[in-house]
């Protein structure tokens, strides 16, 4: 029987003028809700950073969907500024103060900053340099704080180049195929166009320019197996650098091989020396070739001379040579002299190897003991004795 009062004591109490009770706890809530919101809190915001030219800032800045500070680059077409993209910045985080309501207000709308480059070298950037820092202070209110933290970044100058390509420009690797060497030199190595325009960081061009960076990927010799490779060079792709660089046109390049000629075995043979009279290409006041004979100083007794030569065939094919083959070529070839080499009575006179038409195209011929030969000549008058 004591229980029940106590129960009914309690619930009267809860239950007594009900309705002032929940208007002060709606009040006190009101009230915690209005405190908690002026106070001051601290609010980090990442902001994505993205590099555009300054041509292209309004609509980077229209269509951006969340918090970004843009680096503008070109802003001046005298001298444009840029940020080599292995120096980029990615991130940077924006510390926001003031009161959590304005805090809960901003973080729901999408802000944008831009920072223009206006001289090379080093870039610390504070909030104060951005455009668009006062627009967020305003929206925190009094006693606010913005402060930025990013990474330093290097900007340089962009410069537009012309360079000259040469041989020295053109890497490759490996070896060509057996019989087969190549040597970089303007003979051996053109190239499609001659120059070619750069544009880039102004340190990366000049160290293209001094050839102290290469431009073009390798061309690979190994699968080389004709006398000639053409083909469009590619930029190096390993090279973070060259990513900034660009060309105003592709390049192509053309290598000539050069190819090793060996004697051919059992191939040497002596012979006669032609003498060619070209009277059409003596001079006209020339009295030699008018009644006169153009004969050798020394001969053998039947008044001839004779030279030894040798055949040569590319390394690689040196083994698949034929006797009737090396019997061919040994019959279509000629040594000559021509008269009209000959400007006085007498002289030395070079001789030549012709090769006639049935002579295989992939042999060649050449002196036994040297790459040339002359022999001494005279005109003589038929009626002056021997």
């Amino acid at each position: 029987m004591s229980e029940r009062p106590r129960r009914g004591i309690l619930y009267s109490v809860f239950r007594h003028d009900i309705g002032r009770k929940a208007l002060a706890l709606f009040g006190a809530f009101v009230l915690f809700g209005v405190i908690d919101g002026q106070i001051r809190d601290e609010q980090p915001i990442a902001l994505a950073v993205a590099y555009v030219d300054a041509a292209d800032l309004d609509h980077q800045v229209s269509t951006a969907t969340a918090w970004t500070l843009f680096v503008v680059q070109r802003s001046s077409p005298e001298r444009p500024l840029v940020v080599p993209r292995k120096n980029r910045v990615r991130g940077a985080t924006l510390h926001l103060s003031g009161s959590r309501t304005a805090l809960r207000d901003l973080k729901a709308t999408v802000r944008t900053f831009s920072y223009t480059l206006l001289d090379s070298g080093m870039q610390s950037i504070d909030s104060e340099d951005l455009a668009g820092w006062v627009s967020i202070e305003r929206s925190l209110g009094t006693g606010s704080d913005v402060r930025l933290e990013i990474a330093p970044f290097r900007a340089t100058v962009e410069v537009i180049r012309r360079l000259p390509l040469a041989p020295a420009l053109l890497d490759t690797e490996g070896q060509p195929g057996a019989g087969q060497s190549f040597e970089k030199s303007p003979e051996n190595v053109s190239f499609d166009p001659p120059a070619v325009e750069l544009s880039g960081p102004e340190e990366t061009v000049q160290q293209i320019l001094d050839g102290r960076r290469s431009l073009f990927e390798p061309v690979l010799l190994d699968d080389v197996k004709d006398d000639e490779w053409s083909g469009t060079l590619r930029p190096r792709k390993d090279d973070p650098d060259l990513v900034d660089v660009s060309l105003e046109s592709s390049v192509s390049a053309t290598l000539r091989f050069t190819t090793n000629m060996v004697v051919v075995e059992n191939s040497q043979m002596r012979l006669p020396v032609h003498i060619i009279i070209n009277a059409e290409a003596l001079p006209q006041d020339s009295v030699y070739h008018v009644g006169h004979q153009l004969v050798f100083e020394e001969a053998d007794e039947d008044g001839r001379v004779f030279l030894e030569v040798e055949l040569r065939a590319p390394e690689r094919l040196t083994e698949s040579l034929v006797r009737a083959e090396i019997l061919r070529a040994q019959r279509n070839v000629l040594l000559v002299v021509l008269a009209s080499e000959l400007k006085t009575a007498r002289g030395a006179v070079g001789v030549q190897i012709v090769p006639l038409p049935n002579f295989p195209e992939h042999l060649s011929v050449e002196f036994v003991d040297g790459p040339d030969k002359s022999v001494q000549l005279q005109w003589r008058d038929p009626e002056a004795p021997p």
